[in-house]
């Protein structure tokens, strides 16, 4: 945002009433229509006509002059916009050539032009700001001035009903030129709207955790960054109140009608989250600080981001989010020391998903929610060491193990590591095939910060079954591998995680956790949340039970499995082609 508007709340239309005013002489006896006024003298009568108020939501014309619109007009809405203004403008264009034959073309804010039809509010352009004056909350305008058309709105479906007036009232044809009349449509609702956001601070509890601090308040100040284009402040509530605060968590903000939402357990869950609005304030809740994470991203979801950047408003009725599946328990299960995960995030350069459809964030989604010490990340090419390293590791919450493979490129079979949990000890990576990027076997070793404990986790990835020599060839150097390594710590807990390519009970599984000494730790857990096929295919569903699981944690005798759990919430399917899994585990 270029600076603050000049209001704080769309002022609302007052429909005045129209007066005509028409004089003419009348017979003695003449009838006089019961709607009217008269005024008599000897010789004349005048009659004064009222016209009604225009009922609310009915299109109204206004005053000011028409423009002729001409082939030279251009569509403009602002630099950075969503894919729905974009269709909306598109659309426009389209109706447009129909009804009238004139080819328009399409532009952007950072392009003025001498004649426009702006889309939205341009703070730039001199006839938005006496356009929305003109519209309260629900309400939309087709204002005119002189070689310039605004509509406006508030909101992306008011601004498609005043495309939709523009074309079917608004656009009339007199002799042979098109004119655009202005128009408006009042709804005399009160509504606050277009708050200019630069006027809002982020607040946190003083006594907020590390993750609030280091990453959910980050978080939001890009979100609210990329798609408002404002910087917001952040600070403690230790800070005195202002009125306009975007708050996060409990804190001394909160009134006892917001903590009514947070103690309300039909309405905020164990790990659901609410977003309150209390006067200006925007309240954030939950009983989980990772949860706030979520919370954040909804926040940008729900707030107007379409018409322009003076249109950040909430809606005045609470929003709850249930949590993601209420069968998981974000917190270690009882007895446990440690949660480990394996999750292969799907290689775009294989499946044409490219990291920039919003996949990043949905993989760093689901780590910032479980939260796992250590995760096993298979296909991770370039590209994700690149969108992890930003979303994950500037944060200050995760760093990278065995990041570069033996040829010293990105290594796919990657780990990463909760940094506020373990350190790193020793880090390296064995090949299954010379220089591989890929089918490795990376070793890492660990240090609870906690105790000093240490323990091992491993990642690998052979070839597909598909490929039946690369495979075995794989999976021969894979168990004499791993059977050494183990033999090399065999005082120390052992994990092992990876996508093996290789189905439950098939003689392969068996082979090689028979040569490795090792055990299933699905089936080693005191409790297994729920049994899923670990491979579902690029946006499928996931599937129940075991007929397709080929991602595994294998585990030495070092260690007690108290919980195995397969993620399928979180909008897996539009994430990866394989879905996550993690183990809760107590270090013997």
């Amino acid at each position: 945002m270029n600076g603050k508007h000049f209001w704080t709340r769309a002022l609302v239309a007052v429909l005045s009433a129209a007066m005509l005013l028409s004089s003419f002489a009348c017979g003695k006896g003449e009838d006089i229509p019961a709607d009217t006024t008269t005024s008599s003298t000897e010789t004349t009568t005048t009659q004064v006509v009222t016209t009604a108020p225009a009922e609310p939501g009915t299109p109204v014309p206004t005053e000011g002059e028409p423009v002729v619109l001409t082939s030279d007009f251009v569509l403009v809405c602002s630099n950075n916009q969503s894919d729905a203004m974009l269709m909306l403008a598109n659309s426009l264009k389209t109706k447009i050539k129909a009804k009238t034959g004139l080819s328009l073309s399409m532009g952007f804010a950072s392009s003025p032009k001498e004649k426009e039809i702006v889309l939205g509010y341009l703070e730039d352009r001199a006839a938005c700001a006496p356009a929305y004056q003109t519209i309260g909350g629900g309400d939309y305008t087709i204002h005119t001035a002189d070689s310039t058309v605004v509509l406006g709105a508030w909101t992306n479906a008011d601004l498609t009903a005043a495309a939709d007036l523009f074309v079917e009232k608004a656009l009339v044809k007199e002799g042979d030129q098109w004119l655009v009349y202005p128009y408006r449509v009042n709804f005399g609702a009160v509504e606050a709207v277009g708050v200019d956001l630069s006027q809002y601070r982020i607040v946190y509890a003083d006594g907020a955790g590390n993750y609030l601090k280091k990453t959910v308040v980050p978080y939001l100040q890009q979100l609210l960054k990329e798609q408002f284009g404002t910087d917001v402040p952040a600070v403690s509530d230790t800070e005195a109140p202002a009125e306009y605060e975007i708050v996060l968590g409990d804190t001394n903000r909160s009134t006892d009608s917001v903590r009514a939402y947070l103690n309300d357990g039909k309405k905020l869950t164990a790990y659901g989250h609410a977003i309150v609005t209390d006067g200006t304030r925007i309240y954030l809740l939950s009983k989980s600080e990772f949860t706030l994470y979520h919370a954040s991203t909804n926040l940008c979801k729900l707030a107007t981001t379409e018409i322009g950047p003076a249109a950040f408003c909430m809606s005045a009725e609470p929003w709850f989010s249930p949590a993601p599946d209420t069968d998981d328990v974000v917190e270690l299960a009882a007895g446990a020391d440690i949660r480990i995960m394996s999750y292969n995030i799907l290689n775009p350069n294989w499946g044409g998903n490219a990291i920039s459809e919003g996949r990043d964030k949905g993989v760093a989604n689901i780590l910032l929610y479980y939260m796992p010490d250590v995760v096993g990340l298979q296909e991770t090419y370039a590209g994700w060491h690149n969108a992890l390293q930003k979303l994950l590791v500037d944060t200050g919450m995760y760093a990278f193990a065995c990041q570069k493979n033996n040829a010293k490129s990105y290594n796919m079979t990657t780990l990463m590591y909760n940094t506020q949990t373990v350190k790193l000890v020793e880090e390296y990576v064995l090949d299954l095939d010379k220089n591989s990027d890929i089918r490795v076997f990376s070793v890492a070793i660990f240090e609870k910060l906690s105790d000093g404990s240490r323990f091992i986790v491993t990642n690998t990835h052979p070839a597909p079954t598909g490929q039946a020599e690369n495979y075995a060839r794989n999976f021969a150097d894979l168990i004499r591998i791993a059977d050494a390594e183990l033999a090399k710590y065999k005082d120390l807990p052992v994990i092992m995680t990876g996508d093996f390519n290789t189905k439950e009970q098939s003689s392969m599984y068996k082979s090689f956790m028979d040569a490795a000494g090792v055990k299933d730790a699905k089936y080693e857990a005191d409790v297994l949340v729920r049994d899923y096929c670990t491979y579902s295919g690029w946006q499928k569903a996931p599937k129940s039970g075991n007929a397709n699981c080929i991602d595994h944690i294998f585990v030495n005798d070092k260690t007690d499995v108290k919980l195995f759990n397969v993620v399928i919430d979180h909008d897996v399917p539009n994430t990866s082609d394989h879905i996550p899994i993690y183990a809760d585990i107590d270090l013997k």
